[in-house]
C-alpha cells in the first residue's frame, strides 16, 4: 500500500443519492475532462456478463489532493458541468454505502474506497487506499462491480451518450426532460419537448437536479429562434408553452410564417391576451382573438393591426385612452389626460406672423 486517506465523510451523507446519482457524478467528471482536453476520450461501457460498469477518461490523472473536500480545477469554468469539487468523492461514498465494489485505475496507481471505523471520530468514515498498479493505465477509470441490468437501464434512461448539445429533443419519451451535457437534470411537465443544453447554458445546484425554470425557458426559446422549425414553433406559441415564451424570431422567414399563419386563421382579429383587453376592444367594435401573451406581443410587433379610425381626433383619443390607459404608468396617464383635454379646444397651428397665437397649440 502506498497510502491511506481518511475523508471526513460518514455513510449518512447525501442519503437520498443512489446508483444513478453516483454514476452521474463520475460521468460529469469524465465529460468535463473531455471538454477541457479534446485529446481525452470519454469512457462509458457496460459488460453485462460481468455486470461491470466502467466510467472514466483517458489522458488524465487524479492527484491525491483531489480527495480533499473543496479542491477542484473547475470552480471558475462555466463550460463544465461540475462546479463544486465534491463530485467523485460523493460518488465513492454512495457506492461504498450501497455495497458496490469500486476499483479506480489511476495512471500508475490503483485506488480502492471503503468505510472504516475511526477511533478518532468514533464513526465509520470514507477511506481511500492507494496501491501500486501492476501496469500503467492511460487515464482514470472507475470500475463499478455488481451493476445489475436493472441498474444499468436506470442509468441509460438518464444519460444520452454522444447527443449533440443545444438541441431540441423531439422523441416522445424525452418530452419535458432537460439534460445538460447529456446528463438528466429534471423533468418539467409543461414543456412540449425535451432539451440537451451545453454546460455553459444552465447553472445547476450541487445535486445537478435543479435549474431555474426561467433559465430553461429562456434557453429553450433561444434554440427555437434558430431551429428553422417554424410549424412547431408557431404551434408552441399558440399553446402558450414555456418552450417558446421568450422567442424573438430573429429570422425574417420565421417572422413571415408566424404572421401569415395567424392572418390566415383569423384575418381581421386583433390579438389580445387578457379578458379586460378583449372587453375594451369589443366595446369599440373590433374583432378579437385571445392568444398567449408572448404570441400577442410578437404579432403586434410585426404587424400594425387596424384600429377604429372613425370620429374626430378627440373621439379617437378618448377611445384610445379607454382602451389602453390602464397599460400606462402614472406619468403616461397624466400626459394622455392632458392631451385629450387639450384636443377638445384645439384651434390648429398658429398663422405665420400671428403674434397673439404664436407658441400656442390650443385655445383656453
Amino acid at each position: 500500500m502506498i497510502a491511506k486517506h481518511t475523508l471526513s465523510m460518514t455513510p449518512d451523507y447525501v442519503l437520498s443519492w443512489g446508483i444513478w446519482e453516483a454514476v452521474r457524478e463520475l460521468l460529469q467528471n469524465a465529460i468535463d475532462q473531455h471538454i477541457a482536453d479534446a485529446q481525452s476520450a470519454l469512457i462509458f461501457q457496460y459488460e453485462p456478463g460481468n455486470e461491470r460498469l466502467i466510467v472514466g477518461a483517458t489522458n488524465c490523472v487524479l492527484e491525491p489532493r483531489t480527495l480533499l473536500l473543496g479542491v477542484t480545477t473547475k470552480a471558475c469554468d462555466c463550460g463544465t458541468i461540475g462546479q463544486f469539487g465534491e463530485g467523485y468523492k460523493l460518488a465513492l461514498l454512495v457506492l461504498a454505502r450501497s455495497s458496490y465494489d469500486v476499483i479506480i485505475r489511476n495512471g500508475d496507481e490503483i485506488w480502492k474506497p471503503t468505510f472504516e471505523f475511526s477511533d478518532e471520530y468514533q464513526s465509520s468514515v470514507l477511506t481511500v487506499c492507494r496501491y501500486e498498479a501492476p501496469q500503467r493505465y492511460d487515464g482514470v477509470s472507475f470500475e463499478i462491480l455488481d451493476v445489475s441490468h436493472a441498474d444499468y437501464a436506470k442509468i441509460t434512461e438518464r444519460y444520452l451518450p454522444g447527443a449533440p448539445l443545444n438541441r431540441i429533443l423531439y422523441e416522445d419519451y424525452l418530452r419535458g426532460k432537460v439534460f445538460v451535457g447529456g446528463l438528466f437534470v429534471c423533468k418539467i411537465t409543461e414543456l412540449e419537448y425535451g432539451y440537451n443544453f451545453s454546460p455553459d447554458r444552465l447553472r445547476l445546484d450541487r445535486d445537478r437536479g435543479m435549474a431555474s425554470q426561467f433559465d430553461i425557458s429562456y434557453e429553450a426559446s433561444r434554440l427555437w429562434d434558430q431551429s428553422g422549425d417554424d410549424e412547431a414553433l408557431y404551434a408552441n406559441l399558440k399553446k402558450g408553452k414555456p418552450d417558446t415564451a421568450y422567442v424573438r424570431l430573429p429570422k425574417a422567414t420565421t417572422n413571415a410564417y408566424v404572421m401569415e399563419q395567424y392572418l390566415a386563421e383569423t384575418p381581421k382579429a386583433i390579438p389580445v391576451a387578457t379578458d379586460e383587453e378583449a372587453r375594451c376592444m369589443l366595446q369599440t367594435g373590433h374583432v378579437v382573438r385571445k392568444v398567449p401573451t408572448p404570441l400577442r406581443d410578437l404579432l403586434r410587433r410585426m404587424h400594425a393591426f387596424v384600429f377604429n379610425h372613425e370620429g374626430t381626433p378627440t373621439e379617437r383619443l378618448e377611445r384610445f385612452q379607454h382602451q389602453f390607459g390602464r397599460q400606462l404608468n402614472a406619468e403616461g396617464k397624466r400626459e394622455l389626460d392632458a392631451i385629450v383635454k387639450a384636443s377638445v379646444n384645439w384651434a390648429g397651428p398658429p398663422e405665420h406672423g400671428d403674434e397673439q397665437t404664436e407658441g400656442r397649440g390650443y385655445e383656453d
